[in-house]
């Protein structure tokens, strides 16, 4: 069973909802009918770790997302959640993207060798910024400085992700 407690702040009335073990998803409060007559709890799939998701059963045992049904993604297309938190299902926070589009807004699991994302130690004293574009890496450059290359990184991903998409080393407020 489920329980909700009403909050605001200054994007609008969102719920605070607690299912099984006492996990906590958050909702806005017109989307208050996708919570009615179903069972959600949070679910963590094996590939998808760290993250988290609020789901139902439905018919033969198939898992259905809640932040799919409440964007009404169609087939094909994904849910983004915009701070990477699968468990805030509200809708400023969510957008509906590619695959390749969601891929750019990932966490990283690990840390690239260099200590900033798309940066790798050398070895030799250098660092060589590489990104990923449709699945192929490209070579930025080797540089002496890590920030160096993490910020030529930067704007490779702003140039090819654009604003929205690149999840940058070094965000701005207006990147973000």
């Amino acid at each position: 069973m489920l329980h909700y407690v009403l909050d605001g702040d200054d994007r609008g009335v969102f719920l605070r909802v607690t299912c099984s073990r006492g996990r906590e998803f958050l909702i806005d409060a017109p989307d208050r009918d996708f919570l009615e007559a179903r069972q959600w709890f949070v679910y963590r799939p094996k590939k998808a770790e760290p993250n988290e998701y609020v789901v139902r059963r439905a018919p033969q045992s198939r898992l259905v997302l809640l932040h799919r049904e409440i964007m009404n993604a169609p087939k094909g297309m994904e849910v983004d959640h915009r701070d990477s938190d699968g468990l805030n299902n509200r809708r400023y926070n969510m957008r509906v993207v590619t695959q390749g589009q969601n891929r750019f807004n990932t966490r990283y699991r690990i840390i690239a060798s260099g200590g900033y994302r798309g940066v790798s130690d050398l070895r030799n004293g250098r660092y060589a910024a590489i990104i990923s574009l449709s699945g192929k890496l490209k070579y930025l450059g080797t540089f002496d400085d890590p920030i160096e290359a993490a910020l030529v990184w930067d704007a490779a991903a702003l140039s090819h992700r654009g604003a929205e998409f690149a999840r940058l080393n070094f965000p701005t407020d207006k990147d973000h």
